[in-house]
């Protein structure tokens, strides 16, 4: 009768630990199906974030090259401007 027991325990003890097997494994496939969607999220990110840098440097160039030809005109006229105030 013990070994009928300790059979039947034997058994439950390894169904549960079949049945924890199997919620850890559907758990491991949801996070590694999570983490190749953030991953692909992430590269989709990444293509935006270069593609607008790239947008905002040509702006900055150009920005800076207007700002420079402003001064530059500003310094022709300046010193004109300058000569204006002091007669």
């Amino acid at each position: 009768m013990p070994v009928v027991f300790v059979g039947v325990g034997a058994a439950l003890g390894i169904v549960v630990l079949f049945l924890l097997y199997l919620s850890w494994q559907k758990q491991l496939n949801d996070e590694n199906t999570r983490i190749k969607q953030l991953q692909a999220q992430k590269a989709d990110l990444e293509q935006i974030k270069a593609s607008r840098w790239d947008t905002f440097e040509a702006q900055k160039e150009d920005f800076d090259a207007a700002r420079a030809n402003h001064l530059n005109n500003y310094s022709a006229i300046a010193p004109a401007a300058r000569n204006c105030w002091t007669k």
